[in-house]
C-alpha cells in the first residue's frame, strides 16, 4: 500500500541531495577563485622581485645631483669578469621574467638589451660610462610591466566577451 509520508520523506533527501550537490558546486567554484586570487598573487610577487631587483642593479645607489647608479654599474667596474658577473645577474632576470609566461618577442628584447650593454660594457672607460647610462635591466623591467600589463587587459577583455556570451 501507498504510504504518502514515504513520499514526503523521499522528497526531502531528495532536496538535501540537491543542496548538498549545489553546495559542492558553489565550493569548487570559491576553491577555484581562491585558486586563482593566490596564482594572481603569487605572479604580483614575482613581478615586484623582479623590479626591485632591476632597481638594485641599475639605479639602487643615488648619488650627489640626483643621478642614480646600481650594482651593475659598480660590477662593470672590475676588469676582466665585471661584465660578465652583470650579465649573469641579468640573466637571472630574463628567468624569472620568462616564468611568467611573456611573448617571446619581449624576453628576445630583455636578451638584446643585455648583450648590448655587455658587448659594449668591456670597451674600457666607454663601456663602464655605458653600464650606468644604458640601464638594461631597467629598460627590462619596464618591458616586463608592459607585457604583463598587455596581457591582463587582453584577458579582461576575453572574460568580458566570455561573460556578454553566457548572458546574452
Amino acid at each position: 500500500m501507498h504510504n504518502p509520508s514515504n513520499d514526503t520523506q523521499d522528497a526531502s533527501a531528495a532536496s538535501d541531495k540537491a543542496e548538498l550537490i549545489t553546495d559542492h558546486h558553489a565550493q569548487d567554484a570559491q576553491g577555484s577563485l581562491a585558486a586563482d586570487n593566490i596564482l594572481i598573487s603569487a605572479q604580483q610577487m614575482e613581478e615586484e622581485r623582479l623590479k626591485a631587483f632591476a632597481h638594485l642593479m641599475d639605479s639602487a645607489i643615488r648619488l650627489p645631483g640626483g643621478f642614480r647608479i646600481g650594482l651593475d654599474g659598480l660590477l662593470g667596474l672590475i676588469p676582466g669578469i665585471g661584465d660578465l658577473l652583470g650579465a649573469l645577474l641579468s640573466g637571472y632576470f630574463i628567468y624569472g621574467a620568462s616564468k611568467l609566461n611573456i611573448p617571446r618577442y619581449v624576453i628576445v628584447r630583455m636578451l638584446i638589451n643585455t648583450l648590448i650593454e655587455t658587448i659594449i660594457g668591456v670597451v674600457p672607460f666607454v663601456g663602464d660610462a655605458f653600464d650606468f647610462i644604458f640601464r638594461a635591466n631597467d629598460r627590462n623591467a619596464r618591458l616586463l610591466r608592459a607585457a604583463l600589463q598587455e596581457r591582463d587587459e587582453r584577458e579582461a577583455k576575453i572574460n568580458e566577451q566570455h561573460d556578454n556570451i553566457t548572458r546574452g
